[in-house]
């Protein structure tokens, strides 16, 4: 078929528009229609009284999907509407908007909030499904349901911020065992594990993780974690995951990804080897900048027991109102992501160029691609992205003079 008579192969939206017949005036007026049934319906509205006229004149019409849609669209091999839809998998944003609730009684198509501490138990002798909010409560189930579906998870947990969710993870470990970590991290994941996680007896190892020797001598038998961020915050180094964990597998230690920056819109960690992948679904997740979260999606049904142990028994869970924001939020995180990307790169260089030209200070970009296919880079991100890391460097007297202007032209930045 060609190109012309295949309008999916012109990389266009499927349309069936409906064709104008003599006995139907309405009909001609029909607006360009996306659904194969709903054109279907239009077309038998217009040619059925013509049918039923004409039949003892004219041979009966084939009114079949097939053969209207070929009729509508001029072409000489109709489309196939006999292919399996369910083997294709669903995109983020699909699995987005049509995520649905699993436990709401009356059918709300918007998840209930229940904003409740304790609830009613059945009886004295039986326990229902919930009893106390930090256990469990029906509103966080939804949202860690609905993030284990876009991790691709067998679980995924929900925490008061991403902080939180990271410092579970380090009461994996036990006193004696090392973390092997990045050294360009994010600056509260550097302070707990330099500050905190050594109260506890854990040992923390740093190298870069970009250069896949260091891991290989950093990694030994005591090894119990590898802590990866790729990109890295703030320098956008990218880490070759899926080798990462074969390596860190090999010795018996698992791997933590911080996907904070790409989301699960760009990036996917667990299907390159990690066994859990940390959010701070503050950022990209939520987008309204109105909450505080943290997301951990685990892979294996012993590690997802041990997470919801701890998620547990140290009062670390989201809150309902919260999980209910980012419910809220999440729905248009695709659309959210990939208007950022497309904004982002023209105000970097608008901003690069209007800094270095009339205030004299220094902007390091860090503007990211897609590589070749046979890169990791181009294996991680699923699509083109753009991230910008900006350094400042200017003294004391130039910050009081441009003070105004460097807070605008961040602002511009920032907020798109």
């Amino acid at each position: 078929m060609s190109a012309a008579a295949n309008p999916a192969a012109l990389g266009r939206p499927f349309l069936l528009r409906s064709t104008p017949t003599p006995s139907s005036a309405a009909s001609a007026q029909s607006p360009c229609l996306r659904c194969p049934r709903l054109t279907l319906g239009r077309r038998m509205e217009a040619v059925a009284p013509a049918a039923i006229a004409d039949s003892h004149s004219e041979p009966e019409r084939d009114l079949s999907a097939s053969a209207v849609a070929s009729e509508a669209l001029g072409a000489s091999v109709a489309p196939d509407f006999g292919v399996d839809v369910e083997t294709k998998e669903p995109s983020v944003a699909t699995i987005l908007t049509s995520f649905e609730n699993s436990f709401d009684a009356f059918g709300s198509m918007s998840t209930p909030l229940y904003q409740t501490a304790t609830f009613k138990q059945p009886s004295a002798t039986e326990n229902g499904p919930y009893d106390y909010t930090r256990s469990g409560n029906p509103t966080r189930d939804v949202l860690q349901s609905l993030m284990a579906k876009l991790e691709k998870a067998d679980q995924a947990f929900c925490f008061t911020s991403g902080m939180a969710a990271l410092a579970a993870v380090t009461h994996l470990l036990k006193s004696g065992q090392e973390i092997v970590a990045g050294e360009d991290i994010y600056g509260g994941s550097d302070r707990l594990l330099s500050q905190v996680a050594p109260r506890n007896g854990i040992v923390v190892k740093r190298i870069d993780t970009t250069k896949i020797s260091e891991v290989t001598s950093a990694i030994g038998p005591l090894t119990k974690l590898v802590w990866l961020e790729s990109p890295t915050n703030p320098r956008q180094q990218i880490t070759d995951i899926k080798k990462i964990a074969e390596i860190a597998h090999y010795h018996g230690a698992l791997v933590l990804v911080d996907n904070s920056i790409m989301s699960p819109v760009l990036s996917h960690p667990l299907e390159l080897g990690a066994d859990i992948v940390m959010h701070s679904a503050t950022k990209f997740i939520a987008g309204h900048s109105d909450l505080m979260a943290g997301i951990l999606a685990v892979k294996g049904k012993s590690l997802s027991k041990e997470i919801a142990f701890l998620q547990n028994a140290e009062g670390s869970g989201l809150a309902p109102f919260d999980c209910w924001l980012c419910l809220r939020g999440i729905k248009t995180m695709a659309l959210r992501v990939e208007k950022q990307q497309v904004k982002l790169f023209p105000y970097a260089i608008t901003t690069y160029r209007v800094s270095t030209k009339f205030m004299g200070l220094c902007f390091v970009l860090g503007l990211l691609f897609n590589n070749p296919p046979s890169t990791h880079t181009h294996t991680q991100k699923k699509h083109p992205y753009v991230y910008v890391c900006i350094d400042l460097i200017f003294s004391i007297e130039e910050i009081e003079d441009h003070f105004i202007i460097v807070r605008l032209m961040l602002r511009r930045l920032l907020n798109s």
